[in-house]
């Protein structure tokens, strides 16, 4: 990738780490793609988004923005993610804006750090890690094959799946589709990205494709699937 040549002697870095910018969307889904193409590197080594879409900066990237990179990233193959928030990485106080580089001195926004420690978007993502770090995340591969477009899948094949199905709209309450199934008796729930709890979805034999239970509400979920 581009990361690759900004410098020579490459050799020296342990990892890649890529500052993406926060364009909304529009970076999300660049990031998504280097996150993928980072795997045709050679010699491949861990990749991470460094900076991308910090919470509420200059009044974007809410904390829907945040889960979703963070789970479509780390089930697409980062090695890790770096959240950042508005008011915190300038260190703005009511006094001063913090922006010191360019622009001429004009504030990206308004926010103090105090104030950006709070936003939620942090404490969804630290809930979110600690989720992965409970499973064998190291592990895990990305694998679209498992679930529809628009939905990301990662896990063990025949051992665990972790699915995340971002917001589909308002009155969606459909459960999730799952495909190529390997036969046997699977336990799931469902994790709530937003507070941390969890819904438990009993024990299934199944085999091929699962229609899982409705969503608990009409916001984006985790799906964990462990094979017994």
């Amino acid at each position: 990738s581009h990361l690759r040549g900004a410098l020579e002697g490459h050799s020296v870095f342990d990892f890649d780490m890529s500052a993406t910018g926060h364009n909304t969307w529009k970076t999300v889904n660049k990031v998504l793609g280097e996150t993928r193409k980072s795997f045709k590197n050679d010699p491949l080594k861990p990749f991470v988004s460094g900076e991308s879409c910090y919470e509420l900066h200059m009044q974007q990237n809410p904390a829907y923005l945040q889960r979703y990179q963070f789970w479509t990233l780390m089930l697409s193959g980062a090695a890790g993610h770096t959240y950042g928030a508005a008011g915190i990485w300038h260190m703005a106080t009511p006094e001063e804006h913090g922006n010191w580089g360019g622009w001429d001195h004009q504030p990206y926004d308004l926010t103090t750090w105090n104030e950006g420690m709070h936003f939620p978007g942090s404490a969804q993502l630290g809930r979110g890690k600690a989720l992965l770090a409970s499973l064998p995340w190291q592990k895990f591969k990305e694998h679209p094959e498992w679930v529809g477009k628009d939905v990301f899948a990662a896990g063990i094949p025949g051992k665990i799946r972790v699915i995340y199905q971002p917001i589909r709209g308002v009155y969606k309450w459909n459960g999730i589709e799952v495909k190529n199934i390997e036969p046997g008796s699977w336990s799931a729930f469902y994790f709530d990205p937003v507070s941390g709890r969890r819904y438990d979805l009993g024990k299934h034999e199944l085999s091929g494709t699962w229609k899982s239970p409705n969503v608990p509400s009409p916001q984006d979920w985790v799906l964990v699937m462990k094979k017994k």
